[in-house]
C-alpha cells in the first residue's frame, strides 16, 4: 500500500524523536541514584543543625520569656503559646545556616575520603555532583518565601497580642492543694488536690457573694481555662451542687452535671489590629497597598517602608539555593592540603549577607536610596560570587579553557 502524501502527519523520525524524549522525561524529573545518595548523606547534618541552631537562637528568648511572665504569675501553657509563636522566626533564620553547614559537611567529607576524586574519574562533573544540592536549595527557598511571607507576619502578631493578653491578664490562677484563692473581694476558691500546674481540680468548693446572696458550690472535680483573647478567667465544673442563700426567702439547692463559672474578667482593651508594624502584612498585603498606593496615617508604614520589606523578603528566599553554590566550592579540598577554614569563611559571608541586606532594606525604608543599589546589588553580588567559588574551587573553568584550547589547537592541526 502506498502511503499518502503531503503533510497530513509526522514523520517515522519525528515519531522516534518524540518517543525518545517523551521516554527520558521521568529520568529528568525522577532522582538518580547519585542524587539519592547526596540527598540522604545530606538530610541528617541539615536536621541536626537545624535543632541546633533554633535551640541556640531560642534559648536567650525563652529565659526572658519566662522571668517575665514568672512576674504577671502567667499559666506555663502561656509560655509555650508564646513560644511556639517565636518558631517561624527563629526557622527563617536558622534554615539558611542549616543548609550552608549541611551541604559544607557532605562535601567536605566525601573530598577528604576521596569520593569525589571516584566520581569525576568516573565522569561525573562538579556541577552534576552540586545539583542535588541546588534543587534542595531551590525548594527550601520556595518553602522560605512562604514561611517569610506568610507566616512570619502572622506569627509576629500572634506573638505580641499573646504577649500583651498575658501582661494585662490580671488574675491568673496558680492554684494549689489545699490553699484557699481569692480572684476578688467577693470570691474565694479552694481545692482539694490541683495538678497540671493549677488548671486540673478534685474537691472543689467556691463561695460567691458578689450578687447580694451568697452561692456556695461544691463540685466532684474542674478544670479552669484562660480565655487571653477575651480576658477571661472561667471554671468548667462537673458533678456538683449550689446552695443559694438569698437575703429574703428560703435557700435552694440545685445539683448539676457540668456548669461554668466566671472566676475573673479583665478590664484591659483588646490588643490592636494586625498591620502596623510592615512585617505583621503578609507577601500578597504588602503587594496589594504597593499596586494601590496605600498609606496608612494611624502607623508608620508608607510606601518606602512596604517595598523595603518586601524587597528583603525576595531577597532573602533568592539567595538561599546559591548557599549550595558557595558550600560546596568552599567544602572541596585541594590537593594535598587539609585546610579547615572553608566553615569559618562561609558563616562570616552569611553573615556579613545577612547584615547588608538589613541595613539596605533601613536605608530603602527611610528613602535614602534605591532598592536595585542597597538590597539588589549585594544579592547579585552574592549569587555570582558563590557561582564563582564554586567554578574556580572545582577546577571547573580550567577544565573548559583546557577543553577550549584542546579544540584550538586540534582545530589547527
Amino acid at each position: 500500500m502506498t502511503p499518502p502524501s503531503g503533510n497530513s502527519g509526522p514523520t517515522a523520525a519525528e515519531d522516534s524523536l518524540v518517543d525518545r524524549l517523551i521516554a527520558r522525561l521521568p529520568q529528568r524529573i525522577r532522582p538518580g541514584t547519585i542524587d539519592r545518595y547526596l540527598l540522604s548523606q545530606l538530610a541528617p547534618p541539615f536536621l541536626l543543625t537545624v535543632a541546633v541552631v533554633l535551640l541556640a537562637l531560642l534559648l536567650e528568648r525563652m529565659l526572658a520569656l519566662i522571668d517575665r511572665l514568672a512576674e504577671e504569675d502567667s499559666a506555663l501553657s502561656t509560655f509555650f503559646r508564646l513560644l511556639t509563636n517565636l518558631l517561624p522566626h527563629y526557622l527563617g533564620l536558622a534554615l539558611p545556616a542549616a543548609f550552608c553547614v549541611a551541604v559544607f559537611v557532605v562535601t567536605r567529607r566525601m573530598s577528604d575520603g576521596h569520593e569525589i576524586d571516584a566520581l569525576g574519574a568516573s565522569g561525573v562533573s562538579m556541577t552534576r555532583f552540586s545539583r542535588p544540592f541546588i534543587q534542595a536549595g531551590i525548594a527550601l527557598g520556595l518553602f522560605s518565601f512562604f514561611l517569610y511571607g506568610y507566616a512570619q507576619p502572622h506569627a509576629r502578631y500572634q506573638f505580641r497580642a499573646g504577649f500583651y493578653y498575658a501582661s494585662h491578664a490580671g488574675w491568673e490562677p496558680v492554684l494549689q492543694s489545699g490553699v484557699i484563692v481569692t480572684p476578688s473581694a467577693n470570691l474565694a476558691l479552694i481545692a482539694d488536690h490541683a495538678s497540671h500546674s493549677g488548671s486540673h481540680l478534685r474537691g472543689i468548693f467556691i463561695r460567691d457573694t458578689s450578687e447580694k446572696e451568697e452561692q456556695d458550690i461544691s463540685a466532684r472535680e474542674g478544670r479552669i481555662r484562660s480565655d487571653l483573647s477575651a480576658g477571661e478567667v472561667q471554671i468548667e465544673l462537673h458533678d456538683g451542687f449550689i446552695l443559694t442563700r438569698p437575703e429574703s426567702g428560703p435557700p435552694s439547692i440545685t445539683r448539676f452535671s457540668t456548669a461554668k463559672k466566671l472566676l475573673a474578667r479583665n478590664s484591659a482593651p483588646p490588643f490592636r489590629a494586625r498591620g502596623k508594624d510592615d512585617r505583621e502584612l503578609t507577601t500578597t498585603e504588602l503587594v496589594n497597598a504597593l499596586l494601590h498606593h496605600t498609606t496608612f496615617s494611624e502607623t508608620d508604614l508608607t510606601q518606602h517602608t512596604m517595598w523595603a520589606e518586601l524587597c528583603f523578603r525576595l531577597a532573602r528566599s533568592t539567595s538561599i539555593p546559591f548557599i549550595a553554590f558557595l558550600a560546596t566550592g568552599l567544602g572541596i579540598i585541594a590537593k594535598r592540603k587539609r585546610g579547615n577554614t572553608g566553615l569559618a569563611i562561609a558563616a562570616l559571608i552569611l553573615v556579613s549577607y545577612e547584615h547588608t541586606l538589613k541595613f539596605g532594606a533601613s536605608l530603602v525604608s527611610l528613602g535614602k536610596t534605591s532598592s536595585l543599589l542597597a538590597i539588589w546589588l549585594p544579592v547579585t553580588i552574592f549569587c555570582i560570587g558563590s557561582t564563582l567559588v564554586l567554578l574556580i574551587r572545582g577546577d571547573i573553568l580550567r577544565n573548559f579553557f583546557s577543553c577550549r584550547k584542546t579544540v584550538d589547537a586540534g582545530g589547527k592541526s
